[in-house]
């Protein structure tokens, strides 16, 4: 095996109502984010 480094910083939020953070969460990256989704299909915001 190669020798690596592998470094991943995340940050989860979990909660009711805690999709209303996500316009300010984003922005913290700039204008291009990857988001990925997974839940009910509740979400108002479209990727």
């Amino acid at each position: 095996m190669e020798n690596f480094t592998y470094y991943n910083p995340t940050k989860l939020i979990f909660g009711k109502g805690q999709l209303d953070k996500l316009p300010g969460e984003a922005a913290r990256y700039g204008e291009r984010v990857l988001l990925v989704y997974a839940g009910n299909g509740d979400c108002p915001f479209r990727v």
